[in-house]
Parts: structure tokens; sequence; C-alpha cells
């Protein structure tokens, strides 16, 4: 046998046994012994745990992986990358360094909303391991300011509007808003000043509550499902109570035709109507006639609400009520108010006979009713006073019509006539008494000179 020792030395000896030289045949051949490291290198195995994620603030993707356990018998020299956009077809995208800490390699210059696929390998001496399972993720940022934020303002509240913004690769989920009272620029507004609001899901957004005749500054940005929007975007409203300007709503029959100057029967429809009103005010019609004879003396005029309404968000009212069954006929009036809290109300009457005997003609022995005034904000019916002709707006033409209460003169008193009309028959006669007897005594005097 043979057997090769590392000396101390630089010499090495031989040593053979005699009896195996005195040996004719040959020894059986021997395993060879590795007496130092003799193990053959290979490839690394394949990388675990790879991960792509989205950084939104720069539009790239953060790849994370562990190392094999498997380093092939010689330490890692990098780490081979490549990327697909259909995890089809792939592209050699480089080699990162074996001194690279773990997830901290960025892929940057991504496309928003486009989706990528990447797989590791890892490399030693030998050469290139296996790659990794594939990975993959859709490169996402924060969504875009929003756009031309403005604000309307209204009663105790302001209504937001803006247009969508780019919603950076995720669908928006929302939006933030805050306000706060402030009469200076809103972007100076100190953070611990401002005060969230409810989220909001879509535009336009109202936020209530607000105080009337204040300076409010207001501030929206979108969020999904990686943050919210880089910037805030700021506005200003002053709530206020409602300025109306005016109030003409169309009072008809329920057949559409004009009430006012007509005829109705009892238990007809009637609907009022207007548009371009603000929001919220409440509509209220009341409907006015005279007492009859068999009612109690006062009130002289009797009123009877007939329905309420509120203005819906657009600006529309319609209140179709009836003039009720009972009605003993006559002259009569529709009063419709338009009030909001906070503000005085405005009013518009329109003038109407309703017949007494279901014929559509009114009954002539029924009694002039007075027509009330409106009643000023907040104040009572004011006394009734001598019926004479009353201005109401017209409709159709603009300008001021002229309703003229019927006067009965079916009467055979000698009063009644000179009363029909607002004068009494007492104040002159006294004084017309005394005016015949002077002409009297002034006949008689000159029929005495005539004598003479």
């Amino acid at each position: 046998m043979r057997r090769f020792l590392a000396l101390g030395s630089a010499t090495a000896l031989l040593l053979a046994s005699t009896a195996g030289l005195a040996t004719p045949a040959l020894a059986a051949p021997q395993p060879a012994v590795c007496v130092m490291d003799c193990a053959v290198a290979s490839v690394p195995g394949a990388p675990t745990g790879l991960t792509a994620t989205p950084d939104p603030a720069s539009v790239s993707a953060i790849i994370s992986w562990t190392d094999p356990v498997d380093t092939g018998g010689s330490g890692i020299r990098g780490y081979p990358l490549q990327r697909s956009t259909d995890g089809v077809h792939w592209a050699d995208y480089g080699e990162l360094a074996v001194d690279v800490a773990n997830g901290n390699f960025h892929d940057y210059g991504l496309k928003v909303g486009t989706s990528y696929y990447y797989r590791l390998a890892a490399e030693n001496s030998t050469g290139v391991g296996p790659y990794s399972a594939a990975t993959s993720m859709v490169a996402q940022t924060y969504p875009s300011n929003v756009k031309s934020l403005m604000a309307k303002s209204g009663p105790h509240s302001a209504t937001l509007s803006w247009g969508a913004p780019d919603d950076g690769g995720t669908p928006v989920t929302g939006y933030q808003v805050q306000y706060t009272a402030a009469t200076g620029l809103p972007w100076e507004v100190l953070e611990e000043n401002w005060i969230s609001a409810p989220p909001a899901t879509t535009s336009p957004y109202t936020l209530t509550g607000l105080a009337n005749d204040t300076v409010y500054a207001f501030r929206v940005r979108a969020v999904n499902a990686q943050g919210p929007s880089p910037d805030w975007q700021f506005t200003q409203a002053y709530p206020q109570a409602p300025r109306f300007n005016s109030f003409s709503p169309t009072v008809t029959k329920g057949d559409g035709s004009a009430l006012h100057g007509n005829t109705i029967k009892p238990g007809m429809e009637v609907l009022v109507s207007q548009s371009g009103l603000q929001p919220g005010a409440k509509l209220r019609v009341t409907l006015w006639r005279a007492r009859t004879a068999t009612e109690p003396a006062h009130p002289i005029n009797v009123e009877e609400v007939l329905g309420t309404a509120t203005v819906d968000p657009d600006g529309n009212v319609r209140l179709l009520t009836r003039i009720p069954a009972t009605f003993p006929g006559g002259e009569a009036s529709i009063t419709s108010e338009l009030t909001y809290p906070g503000s005085t109300f405005l009013d518009y009457t329109v003038y109407f006979t309703v017949s007494s005997n279901g014929s559509g003609t009114p009954t002539p022995s029924s009694p002039a009713p007075v027509i009330p005034t409106p009643r000023a904000s907040g104040g009572a019916a004011p006394a009734a006073s001598p019926k004479t002709p009353a201005a109401v707006p017209s409709k159709s033409s603009g300008s001021t019509a002229i309703a003229t209460a019927a006067v009965s003169t079916s009467a055979s008193a000698p009063g009644d006539g000179l009363a029909a009309t607002g004068m009494s028959s007492q104040p002159w006669l006294l004084p017309a008494g005394a005016l015949l007897l002077l002409l009297g005594l002034a006949g008689r005097l000159t029929a005495r000179r005539r004598r003479a």
C-alpha cells in the first residue's frame, strides 16, 4: 500500500513492505482517501419569499427576498433580476449587487397602472442558479389633487364641488374635507385650527350646521388605497340667510286655468308652484273669506290653511290643495307665503269667487267679503278695511293687475247705496237742512221786496 503523508519537512519518504514486494500479484485497488477538503462546488439554490411592493411616493417597486439556503459551496456573488409586463416574456434587468441590503432595491421609472412581474436568481463562482417563483404588482401612486374646487354659500351651509383627480392607479375611495372659520388666507391657517368634516364620497358635498354671516375656509384632498393627495386644495364660503328677490308663484285651478279673477266650485283643486327659489324655504297657502251671517261677528275674516310645502334642493316647490267642499261661497282670496328661518317672508295673493250653488256662478245674495291685507313678518292679521280694488302681480304680463271686488246692490234701504260706496248718509243731513232753510228765507225776502 502507498500512502502520501504530508510531512512537516520538505522530504517525503516512500515506505514499502518487503512482504508486499515478494508477492507476485498486484494488490487490489484501494479507494482514494481525500485528506484535505475536496468538495465540488455547484450553483446556488433559488432565492425564496420574493415580493414586489409599490412605492407610491416614487412610483417604484421595492424588491425583497430571502437568500437561498444552498449557496452551492461558495459565496453568493450577486442576484440576476428579470422583469416582465405579462409574466411570459422575460428580459434581463441587471444584477443586484450582493451588498444591496434585502428590501432596499427600488425599480424606478414605472408607469402608473401597469403590471410588473419579477423573478430573481442567485449566482456564485460556479454559475447562476435557478430563478425564483415570480411575483407581480401594479405600479401605483397617490391620487392627484382635486380640480377646480369651488364653494357655494347657503343658509347655515356651504356646498363644495370639484373635478375628479387622476386616481394614481387605484380607485379613489373618498375625499377628506376640513373647514374652519377664518378671514385670512386659507392656506395660512394653522393645522390645529382645521376641523375634519365627515368624509365625502363624491362631488358636490354639502356641509351644514355653519354659522350665518361668517367667513369659512375649506380644504379638500382625494384618498386612494395608497393614501391622500400630496396637496390640499382651498376655497372659501360665506353662509347667510336667504335673500329672496321675488316671489310670484303660479296659482291655477286643477285643470291648469288661471284662478285669479275667476270662479271656482267648492271641492275643486288649486295648484301653487314656482321654481328658482331658495332650497329649504317653506310655503304656506291660506284661504281667506268673509264670515257668513250665521258665523260669529269676530273675526271679520275666516282664515283656513290649505297646506304647506318645502322648496326642494333644485329650488322648486309645488303644492296641490283643494277648496273645502263645505265652503259657503262668495268672494275669497288665497295668500301664498314663502318663509325661511331667520328671514322675513314674502307673500302673494290672488282673488277669486267661489260659487255657492254649484253652477260655477256666484250667488247674488251672497255677502261681499272683506279681503284681508297679507300679514307682515311676525305680526298678526290687521283689522279689516273697507273693500277697495287690490293690486296683485300679474303672471302673464309682469305688470300689476287690479282685482276689484263686486259690491252688492240688491238692498232696498235708502242708505244702502251710500253705505256700499263707503259713505254715510247721516253726516250731511244737518248741513243740507240748514241750506234749505236759508234758501227758503232768501226767497221770502225777495218776494216782499217785489210787493213793495
